[in-house]
């Protein structure tokens, strides 16, 4: 059983993983700003090609994985749970101009 098997049978997740009108809207609003065009032109073509459906499925499909990728606990082979929180940098790492940078060490650094 997948995960995503596993979501659609919770009821409390099922709005999830259905594209509300509101989410088609403003995706026909994307593509309208993008290619120059009203939304009800982009929409009816969309219509009349008969892909507004995969329209649904496709942002429906978006929402399940970002809300997987939200709640995914990343774990080791033991099943440990494994902190990908990011340190914040210090004041020193802030203020100090011979801090290493994007590229690694300075100098000093790398002699030392």
């Amino acid at each position: 059983t997948s995960k995503l098997e596993v979501m659609r049978s919770e009821s409390s997740v099922q709005p999830l993983l259905e594209a509300s009108e509101d989410d088609v809207d403003a995706e026909i609003t994307r593509l309208s700003e993008q290619t120059g065009r009203k939304p009800q032109k982009v929409r009816r073509d969309l219509d009349r090609r008969g892909v507004l459906d995969a329209l649904r499925s496709d942002l429906a499909r978006g929402a399940a994985v970002e809300f997987l990728i939200d709640h995914a606990t990343v774990v080791d082979r033991d099943g440990n749970p494994i902190d990908l929180t990011l340190p914040e940098p210090s004041e020193t790492d802030r203020s100090d101009p011979d801090a290493a940078g994007p590229d690694g060490p300075t100098e000093e650094e790398s002699e030392a």
